[in-house]
């Protein structure tokens, strides 16, 4: 917990005022919420997710991906706002692609675990680990390939 503290205040320090549009806000909400400091949590999440909406009405790269809904889905699931977290999931069902990373955020990233047994949870969890294995299907043997030689860019793992 006090390291958690003395990070959180030297960053303070180095960068000054911080919330709605210096990154690592949501990362900064997250630790917050670990040491049950909800009010600075709460300033920074919804910073966050402001950030994240922008994306969405730009029509970012980000957004146009999955990495913004995916992101916002992680926000609203640290604040305890499940259906809002869940609506956001459900957009992953419309990718054809996905970093088996992502993939394992939602199987292990701890905010999750208040909607881990929902069946959209599930049926969004399974409709992206059979795009990560189609996608390993499709260029597995180049990643592994690749591995060797530059073992940084090998991102996908056999699912």
């Amino acid at each position: 917990g006090f390291r958690f503290v003395r990070i959180i205040e030297e960053f303070h320090a180095k960068r000054g005022e911080v919330g709605t549009d210096i990154p690592p806000f949501g990362m900064l909400g997250y630790a917050y919420m670990l040491m049950g400091r909800s009010e600075e949590a709460e300033h920074h999440l919804y910073g966050s997710l402001s950030s994240l909406f922008k994306n969405i009405e730009y029509h970012t790269p980000q957004a146009q991906r999955y990495q913004t809904h995916l992101f916002i889905s992680i926000t609203y699931s640290v604040l305890k706002e499940d259906t809002k977290a869940l609506e956001y999931l459900v957009y992953l069902k419309e990718r054809k692609a996905m970093d088996l990373g992502y993939v394992n955020d939602l199987k292990y990233w701890p905010t999750f675990e208040s909607i881990r047994d929902n069946p959209e949870f599930i049926e969004v969890l399974k409709h992206l680990e059979e795009v990560c294995r189609k996608e390993y299907e499709r260029i597995g043997i180049l990643m592994e390939q690749q591995s060797k030689h530059l073992p940084h860019q090998a991102t996908y793992a056999n699912p």
